[in-house]
């Protein structure tokens, strides 16, 4: 579902290259287009330097030296904790390596494990085997050479070897439970291999859409095989105890389609799958308990895949009915774990501002809460007797580290910690009250330093409104880039309107049918409350989100005249022309009930372009040259409405970036650029 439509990609590179004269294009900066209004002057910042031109632009070059985990494994036995990490985090590209914690001397700095060569590849994916003396990874060349998967004997020593290479991308390895196997999810690049400049691109019903498959690799004999069926676009799997099945979430048709995908299982050698479970929203998170008689999984309204949340379910392997084990929970489950017992799972959760982990009993028993936080939880793995537990921690004021420890008191290893001084203050939790609803956001206050002396004489700051994308996500106790606007002075609303994460699958799914309707009003309440709390200065409010949050800052500003500026990041503006231009259609039919080719009427009624008149807010646009899910033709559509009807606007087309930045430097210049808009909109 993330593959380029060349099309799109030819007509994202043209808006970049044909900008008006007031723009500047520097080589590895983003085209800008200002409006044609006077009152609509191009860009004051230079996306090229190299030095932060703002306060928050510093605070953002600091947010990027930090270091970001990720592949979390924890050995089975508990000795051990493997991740990958950026070697040089403002490097591009960014090149990662695996690195192994031996917890016996936490005090030791982590150990390196690397393949031959590893100067010219990025290295990910650590797993152990069932035993914890090997470990696996993937190594991919830099030079978009094959990847090649790594063996580690981790008790004995030597030098990693070369266990196969893979003619296409390896993502997600998995160990069969006897350790003599391990599988992956594998999608066939070959169709990428260049053309003839000259030929025309020829698309039909299945073109330039890589299957992604189940492979399996035999570690005596290196050789690979297809486990999963032709016909299956698989999405996320799982081993059964007893080594000879698979189970996982897959999808079939032409195109693959996460968001009508469903469970099933297939041999490990290959053959026949059979459905387990066909449900009525997204599922992810697929694992078999360990006496191999059921499969738990995770199931909500999901708009992205990968980003898995909702109520907990078991369903027989052998097939039969599915059972919500957390019916009427005001939570948000993202990932589960079985027990030895296979009486009970332990799920990360989110609960409103906090994540959690908890117990969860299948059959009877009261859920239990082990440890929570105001914090975030990313990574989270078990220890195979079920008592430690790994996870990746951050909070607004710690930045990523790696937790273990006994599930009941976590706490951070040492070596991971990173010094950072936070430029914000404290962050509060609020709530509003909306439609009978309580919404709660997050307030993220400025340094002292730039806190008016005296808040009773009436001094206040401006307020920047930060929507999420999704609609399901949530803003979460975590440091992001938004927060870097913090230290120019202002104060960052973080909301959590209907459609989100945190509070259960019933508001989860308030905003069916309803995109831009009561989430709006939720903001809205949300604004005010912040306004009660804060010395914030009332005229003084801007908005901005990404992609969703795009939308809603667009459809915000066609709604009404609260904000005094707008920063609309890879959104939505015609919800009829995005059905045709994005890679990603599966998710839209659940929230408006149809497609947009049975109904395009409801599709109209939401879509901010045909409400461009009523605009008066100054609005930059942000998105990404090649974002295929949000594309930036989107973003040119409502830029040229509001140029056309002299409100001021600024379209920035950043080269070579899709929905998610990777560009260190482009990153800090969007969030530079995005304060100099509120700067230049917003004064006093």
């Amino acid at each position: 579902m993330r593959s380029p439509s060349a099309l799109f990609l030819r007509l994202a590179l043209a808006v970049a290259l044909v900008a008006c004269d007031e723009s500047k294009l520097a080589p590895t900066g983003p085209a800008v287009q200002s409006g044609q209004s006077a009152s609509a002057p191009s860009s004051s910042t230079s996306p090229a330097e190299n030095t932060p031109q703002t306060a928050a632009g510093r605070a953002l070059d600091a947010l990027l030296a930090l270091r970001s985990y990720r592949d979390l494994a924890l050995s089975p036995d508990g000795k051990r904790i493997a991740y990958s990490v950026a070697l040089d985090p403002i490097g591009a590209p960014s090149r990662r390596s695996v690195f192994v914690i031996h917890l016996a001397s936490q005090a030791a700095a982590p150990e390196r494990i690397t393949a031959a060569g590893s100067d010219t590849a990025s290295e990910r994916w650590p797993a152990f085997s069932p035993d914890g003396k090997r470990l696996s990874f993937v190594s991919q060349p830099t030079d978009g050479g094959p990847p090649q998967v790594w063996v580690a004997d981790i008790e004995g020593g030597g030098a990693p070897r070369v266990l196969a290479t893979i003619p296409g991308s390896v993502d997600a390895p998995m160990w069969s439970p006897d350790g003599a196997r391990i599988a992956f999810l594998f999608s066939d690049r070959s169709s990428k291999t260049p053309q003839d400049p000259t030929a025309p691109t020829v698309y039909d019903r299945s073109a330039h859409v890589p299957s992604r498959r189940v492979d399996v690799l035999d570690l005596a004999s290196g050789s690979t095989s297809r486990a999963s069926p032709t016909d299956l676009h698989v999405h996320s799997f799982a081993w059964a105890p007893d080594g000879r099945t698979l189970v996982g979430v897959a999808s079939s048709g032409v195109r693959p389609n996460y968001f009508a995908a469903k469970l099933y299982a297939f041999p490990a050698d290959g053959g026949a799958a059979r459905v387990i479970h066909e449900p009525k929203r997204q599922i992810g998170d697929p694992r078999v308990s360990p006496d191999g008689k059921r499969v738990s999984f995770i199931e909500g309204l999901m708009s992205d895949e990968g980003n898995t949340g909702g109520d907990l379910f078991v369903v027989p392997l052998d097939g039969g009915a599915a059972k919500n084990v957390t019916p009427g929970r005001k939570a948000t489950i993202t990932a589960a774990r079985w027990r030895p017992d296979g009486r009970s799972l332990v799920v990360d959760e989110i609960i409103e501002d906090r994540f959690a982990l908890s117990a969860i009993p299948v059959d009877d028993g009261t859920p239990e809460t082990l440890f929570e936080a105001q914090a975030s939880f990313f990574g989270f793995d078990l220890t195979a007797d079920g008592e430690q537990v790994a996870f990746i921690h951050t909070s607004f004021n710690a930045p990523p580290s790696v937790w273990t420890g006994a599930l009941r008191a976590p706490a951070p290893i040492a070596s991971t910690q990173q010094r950072f001084s936070e430029p914000w203050g404290k962050v509060e939790v609020i709530h509003a009250e909306s439609d009978g609803r309580m919404i709660q956001s997050f307030l993220v206050w400025p340094p002292e330093s730039a806190l008016p002396a005296r808040p009773a004489q009436g001094v206040t700051l401006p307020l920047i409104v930060r929507l999420h994308g999704g609609p399901a996500a949530s803003a979460t106790a975590a440091i992001n880039e938004y927060l870097a606007l913090a230290a120019d002075g202002y104060f960052v609303l973080l909301p959590n309107p209907r459609g989100s994460f945190g509070r259960g699958v019933e508001f989860q799914e308030a905003n069916v049918g309803d995109l831009g309707g009561g989430d709006l009003r939720d903001v809205r309440a949300s604004v005010q409350a912040a306004l009660e709390a804060a010395p914030i200065d009332p005229k003084r409010v801007g908005v901005t989100g990404w992609s969703y949050g795009g939308f809603l800052t667009l459809w915000a500003v066609t709604q009404g005249r609260e904000f005094r500026a707008a920063v609309a990041g890879a959104p939505i503006a015609d919800w009829q022309s995005y059905y045709g231009q994005t890679d990603v259609t599966g998710w839209m039919p659940p929230y408006f009930g149809a497609s947009v080719y049975d109904d395009p009427t409801v599709y109209s009624k939401r879509s901010p372009i045909l409400f461009a008149k009523q605009v008066t807010t100054p609005t930059a646009l942000i998105v990404g040259e090649r974002d295929t899910d949000c594309p930036a033709p989107q973003s040119r559509e409502f830029w040229q409405a509001l140029a056309a009807l002299g409100i001021p606007t600024e379209l920035a087309v950043y080269p070579g970036e899709s929905h998610g930045f990777s560009s260190p430097a482009h990153r800090r210049d969007r969030i530079e650029r995005m304060a100099a808009w509120f700067g230049r909109h917003m004064q006093p």
